[in-house]
């Protein structure tokens, strides 16, 4: 696969200061309290919708990790975005930004236990981050809101609603409409457990409206 830097999709894979909080428009500054839990099923829904929402402009390759039976609870590991000549190798993009976290983290006084304990979330932060950012190139609107967790009241961002031209998704149907996608895309896994989406797959898409 070629990987040619300066096109337009690629943009998104620039160095930036990833490890400060997102800003701006589309951001509510409402922070509302969810368990650890509650948190982490969500942003498998989200994340879902956003693969959905995506794979209407890209093909899309995602992988399983040891799971056994298919659950709203699982995220996935997005292996390549890509178009017809372009591929964003997601996930080294992914841990490239987790390494620049950690580093900045041992800068500022973090233990190196502390901040491995912290990368998975940082993986799923930043994961979504992306997704959201490749959204917003190609014109659709997500709305997000700061929440925090009871468990240690850390702050995440939560996508509250979708706009496209064709639909719009509200937060409970990012949550309904998610969880049907996580178990379509597990159905669909190879013995590799990955999952290759061609563009504008037919029943992925048909889950979204």
């Amino acid at each position: 696969m070629n990987i040619h830097l300066d096109r337009p999709l690629l943009h998104i894979t620039e160095q930036k200061q990833v490890n400060a909080p997102k800003r701006g428009k589309g951001y509510s500054s409402v922070v509302e309290s969810y368990s650890y839990r509650d948190i982490r099923k969500y942003q498998c829904c989200e994340q879902a919708i956003l693969i959905g929402v995506l794979n209407l402009y890209y093909n899309i390759t995602v992988q399983f990790g040891s799971i056994r039976t298919p659950k709203s609870s699982h995220f996935l590991k997005i292996l390549y975005i890509s178009d017809n000549n372009d591929v964003i190798e997601v996930e080294k993009l992914i841990r490239d930004r987790i390494e620049l976290i950690n580093k900045d983290e041992l800068k500022q006084g973090c233990s190196f236990k502390t901040a491995l304990k912290r990368t998975e979330g940082h993986k799923i932060r930043e994961s979504l981050h992306l997704l959201i950012d490749i959204c917003e190139l190609n014109g659709i609107k997500i709305e997000v809101q700061r929440s925090g967790m009871k468990k240690d009241l850390k702050r995440c961002d939560i996508v509250t609603s979708v706009v496209t031209d064709s639909f719009t998704l509200t937060k409970e149907e990012i949550i309904s409409k998610g969880s049907n996608i996580c178990s379509y895309l597990f159905s669909c896994a190879n013995d590799k457990k990955e999952c290759y989406l061609p563009r504008n797959e037919t029943v992925l898409s048909s889950l979204l409206f």
